[in-house]
């Protein structure tokens, strides 16, 4: 029957007595979250802090970065919370534009945008 929530009532009993526990199972419902460290654009060569909770830990996830012509996935180790951090790199050669990251675990999926803009020389 696994994890079902629900009024659950257990019923014992021998030839002399019987016995009854009644008793309720309220889940955790738990809401998948993902945030970036800022929200200005990124550049090139710069790191993307990718953060979250809500993840289910008994099942792999999955951080997906995609845009019309490109996709990077990355595996998040996920806490026994589920919460988690991964830390991505820009690529030097990757297109300007917007792109999408999707966390994906076994029930939800999650995203949130972010702009890459051109590395600018100092």
């Amino acid at each position: 029957l696994g994890k079902q929530n629900g009024l659950w009532t257990v019923k014992v009993s021998n030839a002399e007595r019987i016995s009854e526990l009644t008793f309720e199972v309220v889940g955790k419902e738990k809401i998948l979250t993902v945030q970036l460290d800022k929200e200005e654009p990124y550049r090139h060569g710069e790191f993307v802090t990718i953060s979250g909770a809500g993840i289910d830990s008994e099942f792999q996830s999955a951080i997906q970065i995609t845009s019309t012509k490109v996709f990077f996935e990355l595996i998040p180790e996920v806490t026994n919370e589920g919460t988690f951090s991964e830390v991505w790199q820009i690529p030097e050669n990757l297109a300007p534009g917007t792109y999408t990251v999707l966390v994906k675990d076994d029930t939800e999926d999650v995203t949130t945008n972010f702009q890459v803009i051109y590395k600018t020389e100092s």
